[in-house]
């Protein structure tokens, strides 16, 4: 598997891949050599540059498919201050393959990071939405009385994403009806 850097994906991609490392206390440019995480990874600690640490979280395919390493959910969950586990269930990532992929060093499939990309993409909206992105956490993880529940449970379907950001849209435009 070819490790790629973010100059390889499109503009849309690189924001959401950049939202991983954005204002944040994870980072891309992290070296994963700490203690364990929630997910069993290690946590995101030190610096390095940025081409170097983009390969820690994202590949390409033989099939030039995006793969994100098991990594990148760790730095989600650390982003949105959630259980890694949290993003699991989410994510539609059984833990057990999810561990079992983390041990033998694999990435996640397509379909796997497709998924994680959405949170990640709808994330990043929330907090441009609320320019805060304490806020934009706080938003995400508690129920809302329009949409029936957490926005963050409802990322799990393409459905409920879509009426997550329609939601969205309608704070940043005022439309509140």
């Amino acid at each position: 598997m070819a490790h790629s850097d973010l100059s390889t994906v499109s503009d849309a991609l690189r924001r959401t891949l950049g939202y991983f490392s954005s204002e944040s206390g994870a980072d891309i440019d992290a070296d994963p050599a700490g203690g364990p995480s929630a997910t069993g990874a290690a946590p995101p600690t030190g610096r390095r540059s940025r081409g170097a640490a983009a390969n820690l979280f994202f590949s390409m395919s033989a099939d030039a498919e995006l793969r994100l390493e098991p990594v990148a959910i760790d730095l989600l969950a650390h982003r949105l201050q959630v259980d890694a586990n949290s993003l699991l269930q989410v994510s539609r990532i059984p833990a057990r393959t999810f561990h079992r992929r983390q041990a033998e060093g694999k990435s996640l499939s397509g379909t796997e990071t497709d998924r994680v990309l959405r949170i990640a993409r709808v994330a990043s909206l929330a907090e441009r939405v609320f320019e805060d992105a304490d806020k934009a956490r706080r938003w995400l993880s508690k129920d809302h009385r329009l949409l029936g529940a957490k926005p963050l449970d409802l990322l799990a379907s393409d459905q409920g994403t879509h009426e997550v950001e329609a939601e969205l849209h309608r704070i940043e435009w005022g439309d509140f009806a």
